[in-house]
């Protein structure tokens, strides 16, 4: 009997007629295989008693799959047929082409049945599981290793897999699902979080310190930190604590300006002796000057005294003594 194959197929007697095109089947062996119609034995390996796959044929007449041909050669040096204990002698022993195309043309079920009911040839098996809807497949997302219905693919891939990206709804950066609420809760710049005072406000992360600069609940120093009080509260405690520590306050107050005080004070003792010292090098400054008037003046009144003096030095060097010129000064 015939089936017409489902899901694009080929009729089953234009492949019997044409042999050429069984080149391009085939199908898995040592695999359970569900036929529309009950395997006939002369359909089965003599040797495995599966479906024959590249079925080959002896001199005694029965049929074997290629590798159960070569596997019987290898087990023994003189092969004996498992069925009538003939010797299987190699020049006797070949490709029935005839079996194998009746074989590939034999009408199965598809294994993803009873959700696919499609009729499949043997030798578009492979073929039809490369398409069939119901046939479990990989997931396309990085690192997702559930199996999925091919049917059911494009909607676990956009809406049900954990590793799809998705944009986080406050950043809107791209994250992997099942990283989804880590990255809110510990990375995220704009996820609100609680004001750490516990105050009534939800505030972006990434806005914390900001707030804390306003926050109602948020400690602050005694306006008289810089006079020494170590106090920290709520504005409104530290309201009620400058009221009732007014008289420790002006105490701190009265002690810092009396250290500034002796502060000055050494400032200007300090600035005294400066200026005297000032004053000494001033006056020490114009003895030189005065000095370095006279000397101007010498020198003036006698212009060849420096080139006498280097003549000199120079006859000293070349042991030749020039004629000092000395001018008798006034």
């Amino acid at each position: 009997m015939a089936y017409p194959e489902e899901q694009g197929g080929v009729p089953c007697g234009f492949l019997r007629q044409n042999s050429g095109n069984s080149v391009s089947l085939d199908f898995e062996p040592h695999t359970e295989y569900r036929f529309v119609e009950q395997l006939e034995e002369r359909y089965k390996c003599a040797s495995c008693h599966s479906v024959l796959h590249n079925p080959h044929q002896t001199g005694c007449g029965h049929r074997f799959c290629q590798h159960c041909i070569l596997a019987l050669r290898e087990l023994d040096a003189v092969p004996l047929c498992p069925v009538d204990k003939e010797v299987i002698k190699s020049h006797e022993v070949f490709k029935d082409n005839c079996c194998k195309r009746e074989v590939l043309n034999l009408y199965v079920y598809c294994k993803n049945a009873p959700g696919c009911n499609a009729k499949i040839i043997l030798g578009r098996y492979q073929d039809h599981l490369q398409q069939c809807l119901f046939q479990a497949v990989q997931c396309s997302n990085e690192s997702c290793r559930q199996p999925v219905l091919r049917k059911d693919l494009k909607e676990h891939v956009s809406a049900d897999c954990q590793f799809r990206e998705e944009k986080c709804l406050y950043c809107k950066k791209e994250v992997v699902v099942i990283n989804l609420q880590n990255h809110e809760e510990n990375v995220c710049p704009e996820y609100p979080v609680p004001c750490p005072n516990k105050c009534v406000q939800m505030i972006p992360r990434n806005e914390v310190d900001k707030h804390l600069a306003v926050c109602p609940e948020a400690e602050q120093d005694c306006p008289f930190k810089h006079y020494g009080c170590p106090v920290k509260g709520k504005p409104s405690n530290l309201k009620q604590h400058e009221h009732s520590a007014l008289r420790d306050h002006m105490l701190l107050i009265l002690e810092k300006n009396f250290r500034l005080e002796e502060q000055i004070s050494d400032l200007y003792k300090s600035l005294e002796r400066k200026e005297s010292k000032i004053q000494q090098l001033a006056e020490t400054v114009k003895k030189f000057e005065k000095e370095f008037k006279q000397f101007t003046q010498l020198f003036g009144k006698n212009g060849n005294f420096l080139s006498n003096i280097q003549l000199f030095w120079k006859g000293r060097r070349t042991n030749t003594t020039p004629t000092l010129i000395f001018i008798k000064h006034s």
